[in-house]
């Protein structure tokens, strides 16, 4: 039960990490909005990409540690014999998914900034192209450049 309780504390810290790093990209995205100078958008934008590439370890591995929760609590239900260890199965499983729905919250909470952060660098690009080149046009999220060709012929009477 000790090494479920220390799998269980690390879970937690790896969730409470998450949701700290969510809440950086979210806070970070608020501040790509107003930065108007390149060179603030681009450090801004790896400070981003580091925080998101972070989290995605964090989901990895706080993943990989509620599996083997979940295998040991397997492995102890097929050897359960007496009271005590059914008690502890049922005080395991208990844990287990309430760390569950908490990855889930967490993990959705991740993605939902991401995609925020996805749409607004989609929408800030659609409006530069726009601005840059007035012969693009945006449809359904895709860029389309209308070339026009003109050909003129010039016959010369001799």
């Amino acid at each position: 039960m000790r090494t479920f309780m220390k799998h269980k504390s690390s879970v937690l810290g790896d969730l409470d990490g998450l949701a700290e790093k969510a809440r950086e990209v979210r806070r970070i995205t608020g501040l790509l909005e107003h930065a108007y100078a390149e060179d603030e958008q681009q450090t801004l934008q790896e400070e981003l990409q580091g925080h998101i590439a972070k989290a995605d370890k964090q989901v990895v591995r706080a993943k990989k540690k509620l599996t083997q929760l979940k295998k040991s609590t397997n492995a102890l239900k097929n050897k359960a014999a007496n009271k005590r260890i059914k008690s502890q199965i049922s005080i395991r499983r208990n844990l287990q998914q309430t760390l569950e729905r908490r990855f889930i919250e967490v993990s959705k909470e991740l993605q939902d900034a991401k995609g925020d952060y996805m749409r607004r660098l989609r929408e800030n690009v659609t409006r530069q192209v726009v601005v840059v080149d007035g012969w693009t046009v945006v449809v359904d999220g895709w860029f389309v450049v209308v070339v026009v060709v003109v050909v003129v012929v010039v016959v010369v009477a001799a």
